[in-house]
């Protein structure tokens, strides 16, 4: 799956983690964010491949609203909080990833 590196260390631990669903319910990637002090470029992982799974599509089409996240744990609290028409766009660059995608 890629959780283990070359040294066989895991890649994502001392981290919140989060399975990443597709529509049909299977886990299609992991998410893990680093919740204590550390440099800004290590907060955020993933395991390698395509970032897929977090995009709600439904809610893009059917709500006149949008909550437009940057990390996927913002668009989870959200949710909590009872908000249904939430998109996470995996951080700065999502936006250019989704819209690359729909055009």
């Amino acid at each position: 799956l890629g959780v283990l590196d070359k040294r066989g260390m895991e890649i994502l631990r001392e981290r919140v983690t989060v399975p990443i669903f597709d529509a049909m319910g299977n886990i299609v990637g992991l998410y893990a964010r680093n919740v204590q002090p550390c440099e800004k470029k290590d907060r955020h992982r993933y395991l390698v491949g395509a970032h897929r799974g977090v995009f709600n599509g439904a809610v893009a089409k059917t709500s006149q609203t949008l909550f437009i996240t940057e990390a996927i744990l913002d668009a989870m609290a959200l949710w909590a909080a009872g908000f249904r028409n939430v998109i996470s766009l995996y951080g700065t660059d999502g936006w250019m990833c989704r819209t690359k995608l729909t055009a």
